[in-house]
């Protein structure tokens, strides 16, 4: 078997990463030694779906009212504000409108299953469902150049396939499908004109990078190149993503590329640690930065288990210079979204997965 991952107030159990189904939807199987690490930091992007973490069990942990909790304090000086206010489930996937008011994120609040909604950044109300189809709907991406066209990643197939609703305001159940076959297909995200969406796609037991030319509803760069989570870049056709290091398979990088045509250029590698995996990569500042999340795996007492730790935040410029650290505590901060000079991440500060934002001077 390929394999799969299991998170439980999130400790990481690793099977062989496989997509069991039943009745067309992923199941959960018995953790078996690990041989494929080198998937483990993206799919804990994934987790809560198909691709999936549980609570253990347990029910949520009780959430403050609304006022209760505006703005923590964390280790450095900076302070984070709080951007929803669920009171059960989590909030994972946040993208950020072109405008910069509304928060599309998708969430376990409303439905066992996650959801696209979205709200006005700023209000703890003004809620609207987006994307709901009785399976999982995650990983939203906004056209920049036509704001009511969303794109994101759905398993109503039985396979996670990338969706585009050309007018959310309109008919949003109205989805077209432009990935097919039997591969899984994530993480899409629209280049600055709207004019194309880059995604990745698992090609047998490795994902790999794959852009989708929107005019003429083809695969454009189809080359081999690995990498998860990417994202393109605010201005430039340029795009971020993460790549696992063939030596040690689970430490990922920090890598670069560009698209001229039809083809992938410049492919770069931008960042990378001999201490910790660098994940979840975001363009900030316009694209004059880049945000990613610092990982650290430890082995337990049984060596078939691992425990991921130290979920920081860091940015680098856009040439690899100036590593700086956001926020050192004690809890999760991962999965961020750069918009201008804000950072949106999300945080289990507060009991489960919530959006919070974070202003970089």
């Amino acid at each position: 078997m390929r394999g799969n991952l299991i998170i439980s107030d999130f400790r990481l159990q690793i099977s062989d990463l496989t997509l069991l189904r039943s009745a067309g939807h992923c199941i959960r199987t018995n953790a078996v030694k690990s041989s494929v690490i080198f998937v483990l930091l993206f799919l804990v992007s994934c987790s809560g779906s198909n691709l999936t973490d549980t609570t253990g069990g347990k029910e949520d942990k009780p959430q403050p009212h609304p006022e209760q909790i505006k703005e923590t304090e964390i280790s450095f000086p900076e302070v984070v504000t709080q951007i929803t206010f669920s009171q059960t489930g989590d909030d994972k996937d946040p993208e950020i409108s072109p405008d910069g008011n509304h928060l599309f994120y998708s969430t376990t609040a409303y439905s066992k299953d996650y959801d696209i909604y979205r709200k006005e950044i700023g209000s703890t109300s003004s809620i609207s469902v987006i994307a709901s189809n009785g399976t999982d709907e995650r990983f939203p991406s906004i056209n920049p150049a036509n704001p009511n066209m969303i794109a994101f990643s759905s398993n109503r197939s039985g396979r996670w396939h990338i969706y585009i609703i050309m007018d959310y305001t309109v008919a949003n159940d109205e989805w077209i499908q432009i990935t097919e076959g039997d591969a899984e297909n994530i993480h899409p995200s629209f280049n600055y004109d709207g004019t194309k969406l880059v995604f990745s796609t698992k090609d047998g037991d490795r994902w790999k990078i794959k852009i989708y030319d929107l005019h003429r509803y083809i695969v454009i760069a189809p080359e081999q190149l690995e990498g998860l989570v990417p994202e393109f870049h605010p201005k430039e056709n340029l795009i971020v993503f993460q790549k696992m290091r063939k030596t040690q398979k689970w430490f990922s990088e920090i890598w670069t590329c560009k698209v001229e045509g039809e083809k992938i250029t410049d492919v770069t590698s931008l960042f990378a640690s001999k201490e910790w995996a660098a994940i979840n990569p975001s363009w900030l500042n316009d694209g004059k930065q880049i945000i990613f999340c610092s990982a650290v795996i430890e082995d337990e007492k049984d060596k078939d288990k691992k425990e991921i730790k130290g979920l920081d935040l860091y940015t680098i410029d856009s040439d690899g210079k100036n590593l700086k650290q956001l926020v050192s505590n004690k809890v999760s901060d991962w999965m961020p979204k750069g918009y201008k000079d804000k950072v949106y991440f999300i945080s289990d500060r507060i009991g489960n997965y919530r959006v919070f934002s974070l202003s970089i001077k």
